[in-house]
């Protein structure tokens, strides 16, 4: 608490100017595109070839995995 009589404002950057900042932001934004368009990719390649990880027929009415059925999973993957 200041209990001067001069007010004081304060904040944190990371960066010096706005302008850099939002150069960091537009690049972060770019990778992020760039990777979830690549793990769409994968996913539309693996509905084509009929390896549609989310919906194997592995689940129980329960909709969680035992331990026969997980390590069954992690045998196909290999």
């Amino acid at each position: 608490m200041n209990k001067s009589a001069v007010p004081i404002e304060f904040s944190w950057r990371a960066f010096a100017a706005e302008m850099e900042e939002q150069q960091k932001k537009q690049r972060l934004n770019l990778q992020l595109a760039q990777e979830e368009q690549e793990e769409r990719d994968e996913i539309e390649q693996a509905i084509e070839a009929g390896q549609d990880e989310e919906d194997d027929g592995d689940l129980d009415s329960d909709d969680s995995y035992d331990a026969a059925e997980t390590q069954a999973k992690l045998e196909r993957r290999k």
